[in-house]
């Protein structure tokens, strides 16, 4: 970490951490507990108000991290610092709701002035699922503290947008004195930035593939132990994630009635945290 808006922002993902996964000071004392010796309370509260070294706040938020069962990637992503984002009109118009998805990871979400005009071209020039979709983009930015709405104020003959969107992303990084993400789906914006340390150009396929939301590491566990319980029983054989946040189990022939009371055949598409918290009610001791 190289300044005091990214150790702020550590600090508050700390906070956020811990209450996400309804740990209180205490409770996380205990968690961070060596050889039985636990800090106190108040050692805790330091840390997530920023009143330690930096190098005491990176050993603890790793402490966090392992402590919640994050893996070494979820762990990398968390600590990566302040950051912000700057989506262009390609990856806007692949994902209409990368707004609000950017807007849990990044500290700020800056849209340009000139992306929003392109939007409005094709909505008002093109008709068909293009068109619907730049409306429905437009539409949905709500502007406020963490989405900001920035013009260009550079060379008045530049004609290239992708070196608009640069510009204000530069202005960003400087503006607000942290790394910025070009979220984008082209691939012209490597030549423009070779060099560049303070913005880089994120593929969305690669943001969508490591994006990470705050979540209750606990309730991830019981998923994977309810896994092993399956695999175990070989009732269901789990799939994967669907659209939704859904799990898909591919059932193998045998009734589960400990799961559903329902009978099913096939692919089926569960409610997860439904399915776990009956399935755990009935078999609590083989997940406990």
């Amino acid at each position: 970490m190289s300044n005091e808006n990214e150790i702020a922002f550590l600090c508050k993902r700390l906070k956020e951490l811990r209450e996400k996964n309804n740990c209180t000071m205490d409770e996380m004392a205990q968690k961070l507990a060596v050889n039985g010796i636990a800090p106190n309370k108040s050692s805790i509260s330091r840390v997530e108000a920023g009143k330690t070294s930096e190098k005491t706040l990176f050993e603890t938020a790793r402490k966090y991290c392992e402590a919640f069962g994050m893996s070494e990637k979820q762990t990398d992503q968390f600590l990566r610092g302040e950051r912000v984002a700057v989506p262009d009109t390609s990856a806007l118009l692949k994902n209409s709701q990368l707004i609000d998805e950017l807007n849990k990871e990044y500290s700020k979400v800056i849209i340009p002035k000139v992306v929003v005009d392109e939007l409005d071209n094709i909505e008002n020039k093109k008709s068909g699922p293009l068109g619907r979709k730049a409306w429905e983009v437009i539409r949905g930015i709500s502007y406020g503290d963490r989405t900001i709405l920035m013009g260009y104020t550079g060379d008045s003959d530049e004609e290239n947008e992708d070196c608009k969107i640069i510009y204000i992303a530069q202005e960003a990084s400087d503006k607000y004195h942290c790394k910025v993400d070009i979220i984008t789906e082209d691939t012209d914006y490597s030549a423009y930035l070779k060099g560049n340390e303070s913005v880089a150009a994120l593929h969305l396929r690669e943001y969508m593939a490591t994006k990470q939301e705050l979540i209750n590491m606990s309730k991830i566990s019981k998923f994977h132990r309810l896994r092993m319980v399956l695999s175990t029983h070989g009732n269901y054989v789990l799939l994967g994630r669907c659209a939704g946040g859904r799990w898909r189990y591919n059932h193998c022939g045998c009734s589960f009635r400990h799961i559903n009371r329902h009978s099913v055949s096939g692919n089926t598409d569960f409610s997860a945290e439904h399915r776990l918290s009956r399935y755990c009610s009935i078999h609590e001791h083989r997940l406990g």
